[in-house]
């Protein structure tokens, strides 16, 4: 968490607010900027997981927007020496204290959810019935989706220890996040060949109960035959439960994501650079990963320091960090400039562009 913040002040942040992301010499004399800004006021409304405010709270003071925040009451000793330390933190850098704030009640909850004229975005971080709830009681923005049903495929040449180390960490290190497997997808001929068992074998010792998906039970009765049956492949497992199906190769594998998950992380475990680019390619979830745990879908994996939240659509996909409490305008300055100048030929469009990073010309 420490480490998190500080790569986020220390690397991330710098130059965050103000930051010029687009040139442009509209005219003689004219021109134009784009401005990175903050949003204005974030609430920040969780069911768990004391931790999201250190990490949220450092997201909004290093984008420039004020925090309204309400946390569990099953931590509220632990959010409240958070606070403190946030508190101060703030004062020792001139800040005002007031930038990082706590609601007590529900109630107070539900009273800002209906000011959307002075609240700009809302995080909730929970269940899909919290965030579900959330969502359908204001009119605010809302970042993030609840929804983490993510896949691993394990194609017909993959390296069976490494899947076998992948699998594991995808669901054994961390069993509660977003960004854990939840559904195992083995091609047919490690099935036939009894390559599966190998890679369940790691997940049954540490305690994990491995569902047979409906075509698993119907193509290998005999290898599924002391599994219980998956109740819906669209089933988001976590903690101490995953599904396991077979797929006939990397086509049906993307196929099943494409009607089961949820667009947030999918994974392949392949040696084939062929198989592997299709996957990358045709698999639309906002990350997709070749050879790797599905857990470095994550903030801090990704070098963003914290994130505010994982979004699966939308124009900002994947884990988010810093970017998703920004927003932007446009600077002009000319020197009296007027549409009808023109309209009428004194002046001229341009439209030069330079890259802001190098000061090249960008030719379209």
């Amino acid at each position: 968490l420490v480490n998190g913040v500080e790569h986020l002040f220390h690397n991330v942040a710098g130059n965050a607010v103000g930051n010029n992301l687009k040139w442009c010499k509209v005219a003689d004399g004219l021109y134009l900027e784009q401005e990175s800004c903050p949003l204005g006021v974030v609430l920040c409304v969780f069911e768990a997981r004391p931790q999201v405010l250190p990490e949220v709270a450092a997201l909004c003071v290093a984008s420039g927007n004020a925090l309204i925040f309400k946390g569990s009451h099953f931590s509220k000793n632990t959010l409240g020496v958070f606070h403190q330390i946030i508190s101060d933190a703030l004062k020792a850098n001139k800040i005002p204290s007031e930038a990082v704030m706590a609601l007590e009640t529900r109630s107070d909850v539900s009273e800002l959810l209906a000011l959307d004229d002075h609240i700009d975005m809302v995080i909730p971080r929970g269940g899909r019935d919290f965030m579900d709830a959330i969502k359908s009681s204001t009119n605010i923005p809302v970042l993030g989706d609840p929804d983490g049903v993510c896949h691993v495929y394990v194609h017909s040449d993959a390296d069976i220890e490494m899947a076998k180390h992948i699998i594991y960490d995808s669901k054994v290190e961390d069993r509660s996040g977003g960004n854990v497997m939840g559904s195992l997808l083995v091609h047919t001929r490690l099935w036939e060949d009894g390559g599966v068992d190998e890679l369940l074998e790691p997940l049954l010792a540490a305690g994990i109960v491995v569902y047979a998906g409906p075509r698993a039970r119907a193509m290998f009765k005999s290898a599924t035959s002391s599994m219980p049956p998956a109740r819906n492949m669209h089933t988001e497992y976590r903690f101490n439960a995953c599904a396991v199906e077979v797929v006939e190769s990397v086509e049906g594998a993307i196929e099943h994501i494409r009607e089961f998950g949820s667009g947030h992380t999918d994974v392949i475990i392949t040696e084939d650079q062929q198989v592997s680019a299709k996957f990358l390619k045709q698999c639309g979830s906002s990350c997709v990963f070749h050879n790797c745990s599905s857990r470095f879908s994550h903030g801090y994996c990704f070098g963003l320091g914290a994130e505010v939240g994982t979004s699966n659509k939308g124009h900002m996909r994947g884990p988010m960090g810093i970017e998703g409490l920004l927003t932007s305008k446009w600077v002009m300055r000319g020197q009296g400039h007027a549409v009808r100048d023109f309209e009428d030929k004194t002046f001229q469009y341009v439209h030069e562009k330079k890259c802001v990073t190098c000061g090249l010309q960008i030719r379209e």
